[in-house]
């Protein structure tokens, strides 16, 4: 057998358990009254929110700019740091350089 009819027969067998288990109940008149109501008079669900004040407008926007220049202090003080370790990196590099240049080409005067 393969799984559908399987899961067919076992799904009939289900329903009629519960057909002679369970005994039928009609609703309630006022159940019914208002169930109707409900889908008659459905409407898009509303939801309340809050209106914002001009004040709570102005904070959030000095939050803004406040957030952002801080961005932007942080972002230009990171890149002058990357700057100066670079510098750095090239100047140490260059002392090397003339390092090596000066303790290879032997004396400047001759002796």
């Amino acid at each position: 057998m393969n799984k559908e009819s399987t899961r067919k027969f076992n799904l009939e067998d289900i329903e009629a358990i519960l057909e002679g288990s369970l005994q039928q109940v009609s609703p309630r008149p006022e159940f019914v009254r208002k169930l109707r109501q409900r889908l008659i008079d459905f409407s898009r669900p509303t939801v309340d929110v809050p209106k914002i004040n001009s004040f709570q407008y102005v904070l959030l926007a000095l939050a803004g700019i406040a957030g952002g220049a801080l961005f932007l202090v942080t972002g230009t003080r990171a890149v002058l740091s990357l700057l100066g370790a670079l510098g750095v990196v090239h100047y140490l590099r260059k002392q090397q350089d003339e390092q090596k240049h000066f303790s290879t080409s032997g004396p400047i005067y001759p002796a």
